[in-house]
């Protein structure tokens, strides 16, 4: 409740702290004021939910985004009304996209002879925001599951686990287990994560070995 109250307090700062200008001051005071309050707004939503309400964080973390950029076009001087325009359609068609995606998950059961990726839902900050850039479905990191074993990124580092969290979801790959599969990941372990050599990166790889 005092969290609530602070930021309606600021909100209300916010909104009239333009009565103290004149003139183009006035102004200026007016838009931060708006994008502030925006801003207060959305972060008390996005901080008052938990990683199981996911719509509603997603939503109010994006349209925490938007307020910074406004505030950054407002001051430059390359502020114009188009570029704007683009940024907030973009805003809101990401913001579409996350309140109209679905949120059910159903795991499978694992096959001792397939290949699996395993995931999670998000449960922290990390995994959360993987989760807005998910195309298919609003997941945290994954990794692969082959013959009782997961191979994938902990702490941005490679490793096999014999052990799977209680929450591990099991998603269907289509790939039937090979050694040479199996080979490749065990191969990979030690590898530090880059944005080419990730958890994508080796699902693509996997589908890709001996074909």
């Amino acid at each position: 409740m005092r969290n609530l109250l602070i930021a309606l307090g600021l909100c209300l700062v916010a909104g009239k702290g333009h009565l103290l200008f004149d003139g183009d001051a006035e102004w200026y005071a007016y838009q931060y004021g708006s994008i502030a309050q925006q801003f207060i707004l959305s972060v008390l939503l996005y901080t008052r939910y938990g990683y199981e309400a996911l719509k509603v964080k997603s939503a109010a973390y994006i349209i925490c985004v938007l307020p910074p950029v406004e505030a950054i076009l407002l001051y430059s001087d390359a502020f114009h009304l188009e570029l704007l325009a683009v940024t907030s359609i973009v805003t809101v068609g990401w913001l579409a996209f996350a309140i109209f995606r679905s949120y059910e998950i159903n795991s499978v059961v694992p096959d001792i002879g397939r290949v699996y990726m395993v995931t999670h839902k998000p449960d922290d900050f990390k995994t959360f925001v993987v989760s807005l850039f998910n195309l298919k479905m609003p997941l945290g990191g994954s990794g692969v599951w082959i013959n009782g074993n997961t191979y994938s990124f902990h702490h941005g580092k490679f490793e096999m686990h014999a052990r799977l969290p209680a929450n591990t979801i099991f998603i269907e790959t289509g790939i039937e287990s090979k050694p040479e599969i199996e080979a490749y990941l065990i191969g990979k372990i030690g590898q530090h994560w880059t944005l080419l050599n990730n958890c994508l990166t080796t699902l693509w790889k996997v589908r890709h070995v001996q074909q």
